[in-house]
């Protein structure tokens, strides 16, 4: 092995062991912090609610974006069938995840 190669080897354990410490740091706190553990799950559930909110208003903008890429590109013969129907097939699984996780649920 040259010096090159011993020496990214180090750097790559230096970086795993760095990232154990930081493991058992993040561990150690959730146990001794104990209002991280008894946190308020309606504060939690209400950000939650506020993110899903904002994440959807956005990818309506990103989808309204996209659909008309693809159908200008489709329309001019610059895209594939498989790929136009890639990009709806994907918009769809976006703003049906929420139906979608409620199903996997059962409830």
């Amino acid at each position: 092995m040259s010096e090159v190669d011993i020496m990214q080897l180090k750097s790559s354990q230096r970086a795993a062991q760095s990232r154990s410490y930081l493991m058992c740091a993040v561990m150690v706190a959730a146990v001794l912090i104990p209002q991280a553990a008894m946190a308020d799950p309606t504060n939690i559930t209400s950000g939650l609610n506020s993110l899903e909110t904002w994440l959807i208003s956005a990818a309506k903008i990103i989808a309204v974006i996209a659909f008309i890429a693809c159908g200008l590109a489709k329309m001019v013969g610059r895209m594939q069938w498989n790929y136009f129907f890639s990009v709806m097939a994907g918009c769809a699984i976006v703003f049906g995840a929420a139906e979608l996780a409620t199903w996997f649920e059962g409830s």
